[in-house]
């Protein structure tokens, strides 16, 4: 019996592979809307752009994501400066396409997720990881609308040549991102 289900199972996979497989290329730019755990934080909203690509086998896909983002720190304090802050972000994605329908499901794992904090006296590196969930909502063949919820762990910052760690109850950062992207698929 347990040989029968394995032999189907294989036969179910295989066929799917061979139908469903695609690369996909997925251009995308949106905004994000952050909330920073610091309480001298206001906000840090800002443009992001970016793709996802990988190998689709039907229902799962996994792949490569980077984001690129532009966003402004925005102090509660009116007299402290905002600060450009702009970031590289680089990871894995593994979801599900549900097939026949418009909908996808995502979570991400950021290994690389780097930003430059420009002060007005100079630059503070920041360095740390990060995790997402996504969800997205195909509205033509090629233009989806998504939604991620991007979780970011801040690790330490190198200001002047001296590095230091981030303390544990100022390390948070989340983004809710709101995009646009043109998914193109490529089957083979």
């Amino acid at each position: 019996m347990k040989n029968i289900i394995a032999a189907l199972f294989v036969m179910i996979f295989s066929c799917q592979v061979a139908i469903a497989s695609h690369l996909f290329i997925e251009p995308l730019v949106g905004y994000g809307l952050g909330n920073h755990e610091d309480t001298t934080v206001d906000k840090a909203n800002g443009v992001y752009f970016g793709a996802r690509t990988g190998v689709s086998f039907g229902l799962p896909f996994i792949g490569a994501d980077f984001l690129m983002g532009m966003p402004t720190i925005i102090y509660k304090d009116s007299a402290t400066s905002d600060v450009d802050s702009p970031s590289f972000s680089l990871g894995v994605v593994v979801g599900i396409e549900f097939l026949d329908s418009p909908f996808r499901l995502w979570g991400g794992y950021y290994f690389i997720d780097n930003a430059t904090r420009k002060y007005s006296g100079g630059e503070v590196d920041v360095t740390g990881v990060a995790m997402k969930l996504g969800a997205g909502y195909s509205i033509f063949e090629l233009v989806a609308l998504n939604i991620e919820y991007i979780m970011r762990e801040l690790a330490e910052y190198e200001s002047g040549g001296s590095t230091a760690e981030f303390p544990a109850n100022n390390n948070k950062v989340e983004i809710v991102f709101l995009s646009m992207s043109l998914p193109f698929t490529i089957a083979f």
